[in-house]
């Protein structure tokens, strides 16, 4: 049988009742009839507003057809062109960025999460140092004492550059000598 749900309490703030589905009986017998989101609408907005702002043409029209319109559905209030603030505990993940970017990528974080793209968001923004930082291998967190506890103590990541691309697969390279091998994958 399937666990019961509580949706009262989220130990880390975030509640994902993503794909969830309230029918008991459906759940149950494994006979769910809800759809997995392979390209959701949201998404599409996110990546127009993020597009628009890297290439500095991001107006108060394009977050109002874009990102608010997502802030509105949870009773977020509306981001504005002018952020106004960088929050002073953001960590420097030497990736600098416009706060309306840095806000529009912290948008998609929480908007996208669970859906398998926060790998990629990463590689495309260049920013594979973030994973080095330690905040992001602490560990579990006890939700009674809201400490974390260290899974692996002193283990460590080294980012490696390569993986910002795949490596090309070796019979394609075979196929067409005239591709070249990724970088750092030679």
């Amino acid at each position: 049988p399937m666990p019961e749900f509580d949706l009262s309490y989220a130990p880390t703030s975030y509640l994902i009742i993503k794909h969830y589905d309230p029918l008991e009986d459906e759940r149950r017998q494994y006979k769910s009839t809800t759809d997995l989101f392979h390209f959701r609408y949201g998404r599409v907005l996110l990546e127009y507003a993020e597009a628009k702002a890297e290439l500095g043409e991001c107006t108060q029209d394009v977050l109002d057809k874009t990102i608010n319109p997502l802030r509105d559905r949870v009773g977020m209030p509306h981001l504005t062109v002018d952020v106004g603030f960088v929050d002073p505990n953001w960590p420097d993940w030497e990736v600098p960025v416009s706060p309306l970017i840095n806000e529009i990528r912290r948008e998609r974080r929480i908007e996208l999460t669970s859906e398998c793209l926060r790998w990629d968001d990463l590689c495309r923004w260049k920013a594979g140092k973030r994973l080095e930082d330690p905040l992001t291998i602490r560990g579990a967190r006890d939700p009674e004492t809201g400490q974390y506890k260290e899974i692996y103590p002193g283990f460590t990541r080294e980012w490696n550059d390569r993986l910002y691309l795949y490596p090309i697969p070796t019979q394609e390279l075979t196929l067409n000598p005239a591709l070249e091998q990724n970088p750092g994958w030679e």
